[in-house]
């Protein structure tokens, strides 16, 4: 790998974006914040120069995202282990199918029984039957 001192070529915004393109490339970057272990300069000068901005960067780590979920989902599909693949169907599920993976049957027969009945049994309350029962 060329090392690019980009100190010397006066940190334009046009070297530093041309340099984070080769980095997300070369590393396989998914992710604006892992530009900042393979660039020379400080978090907030990347943010000064409106990088995470550009679109060139952003659709050059939205490409290598896109490839690492292709892969994923290719590992999955081939896999035989039950919870990668209902990983995999809870991807590609429709709307009724993934309601149904993700909740419990619930039955309800639509009786309502009336009436109420409520129990008070709290035996570590004393009750007093007369004034002369309470303890002050």
């Amino acid at each position: 790998m060329q090392v690019l001192n980009l100190k010397s070529l006066h940190d334009t915004t046009e070297n530093i974006e041309k340099r984070a393109l080769e980095i997300i490339e070369e590393y396989k970057v998914i992710n604006f914040k892992e530009i900042e272990a393979y660039l020379p300069q400080c978090r907030g000068t990347l943010y000064n120069h409106d990088l995470h901005k550009l679109d060139t960067i952003k659709t050059a780590i939205e490409k290598n995202r896109l490839l690492v979920k292709a892969g994923l989902r290719k590992k999955w599909y081939d896999s035989d282990n039950a919870t990668v693949q209902i990983a995999l169907y809870k991807l590609i599920a429709d709307e009724d199918e993934l309601t149904r993976l993700n909740s419990q049957k619930v039955e309800h027969s639509g009786e309502m029984k009336t009436g109420m009945t409520i129990h008070f049994d709290d035996s570590s309350v004393p009750i007093a039957n007369s004034e002369d029962d309470v303890q002050e």
